[in-house]
């Protein structure tokens, strides 16, 4: 049996009805309705300037009855037109949902209100990213139950997806007569972009690519703003700025721009561990800076790495250490070691000596997978005497900020000999 538009949609509203009803169980709440209507803070749900025809309101006898839809519209947008945010808020979800509604996104603006975009052909967000009003969010489709191209657009509780209120927009209030002409202030043209990629191919660097172009210039390359440890604003987020001037002829067909829009760079950074990576795109038209999105990657530690295996002192006023390092984001050069005598850098009255990683420690190079000569068994002399701390530090050459301490050990130094007299300076007593 075939069935309708109107039998697909009651069967996604008992679909979702029924998990509601769940969700409420478990909860042991009862979700409330919220006034119909709320302060006009929205735009309509596609770029500005842009006009289409409202093919269903509120209320409207095909499919929007009930505790989902009944303040829902649907706007005629034909396939893949843009769809775009219509406030501020986080993604709450974005992805493909069995209930009638297909390829799906939630922006969540606070309180549990959520507007809700659905039967979209394609989605541009992932879940958890902040966004602004007028980002665009993915494009219009026909996917889950749907006869035709069209937006579904609803303000739902988060939570449960039951319809809260029909969306007070700037352009329109809560007014959406079927078969009315609507155009779209949304968005004041805010920057748009995409993250293609973002990895770390080697300790302390960090690989991104994408694009991002402003709506009020569509010939200009854009700043792009890079954020190493989490969004602007995060204490010790490390920020790097680029410029999205790399051709992408795949972007400017899509979105009927001129110039070059891409970025595909490689930044240096201190910070290493499970870090999250955002990129902003930096607006220069009306609007505000975007935040394009948030990807975590796993940074590999680019200072230097070793080890004090052993301190001795063979003879007065002398210390051999024995040991080795290498720089992890530059394993191929020997590295220089400080010697601190006395204490650990910083410490008051210590004694340093320089000397050179360049001896040769196989067991290193196989133990780690590198090449080159990264071993130490230097002696030096020193003035200090009795039990000292000897600590040594492998000092950083690549894109790391820290020079590792190797460790330390204790070492117990006998008086230097004193030195022979010097021939012919010695004093003669010839007596009376």
């Amino acid at each position: 049996m075939t069935r309708t538009y109107a039998d697909r949609r009651k069967l996604w509203m008992r679909s979702l009805a029924s998990i509601a009803i769940a969700s409420a169980a478990v909860a042991g709440t009862v979700l409330l309705a919220p006034p119909a209507t709320a302060a006009a803070t929205f735009y309509l749900p596609f770029p500005t300037g842009r006009s289409y025809t409202i093919s269903q309101s509120p209320g409207g006898s095909t499919s929007h009855t009930g505790q989902y839809n009944q303040h829902a519209v649907d706007f005629a947008l034909p396939m893949n037109s843009e769809v775009s945010s219509s406030g501020d808020g986080t993604v709450y979800f974005a992805g493909s949902v069995t209930t009638g509604a297909g390829n799906m996104v939630l922006v969540d603006h606070g309180d549990n209100r959520c507007t809700q975009y659905a039967h979209l052909n394609s989605i541009n967000v992932a879940k958890g990213t902040r966004i602004s009003a007028g980002h665009v969010i993915g494009r219009s489709g026909q996917s889950g139950n749907a006869s035709g191209p069209h937006l579904h657009w609803n303000m739902v509780n988060c939570s449960a997806q039951t319809t809260r209120e029909i969306v007070n927009t700037v352009e329109r209030g809560t007014n959406y007569p079927a078969g009315t002409s609507v155009t779209s202030q949304n968005g004041a043209q805010s920057p748009i972009g995409n993250i293609d990629r973002v990895t770390s191919p080697s300790p302390g660097i960090v690989s991104v690519g994408g694009w991002a172009f402003d709506r009020d210039d569509k010939s200009a390359s854009l700043a792009v703003h890079v954020y190493v440890g989490g969004e602007a604003g995060v204490v010790g987020a490390e920020g790097h700025p680029l410029s999205a001037n790399v051709s992408r002829p795949d972007v400017n067909n899509v979105h009927g721009l001129t110039g070059n829009h891409g970025f595909d760079t490689t930044i240096e950074t201190a910070k290493f561990g499970n870090l999250p990576v955002c990129l902003y795109a930096i607006n220069i038209g009306g609007g505000g800076n975007t935040l394009i999105g948030c990807r975590t990657v796993n940074i590999a530690n680019p200072n230097p790495l070793g080890s004090l295996d052993d301190v001795s002192a063979p003879s007065g006023g002398t210390v051999q250490a024995r040991g080795w390092a290498f720089d992890r984001s530059d394993t191929s050069k020997a590295l220089e070691i400080h010697l601190y005598i006395g204490g650990q850098a910083g410490q008051p009255d210590v004694e340093v000596k320089k000397f050179v990683a360049d001896k040769s420690r196989t067991d290193v190079n196989q133990a780690h997978g590198i090449a080159g000569n990264h071993g130490f068994d230097t002696a030096v002399k020193t003035s200090k005497t009795g039990q000292q701390t000897v600590c040594a530090y492998g000092i950083n050459i690549g894109t790391g900020n820290h020079n590792t301490e190797l460790g330390c050990k204790t070492v117990t130094i006998a008086d230097a000999p004193a030195p022979e007299p010097t021939p012919g300076t010695g004093s003669l007593n010839f007596g009376s």
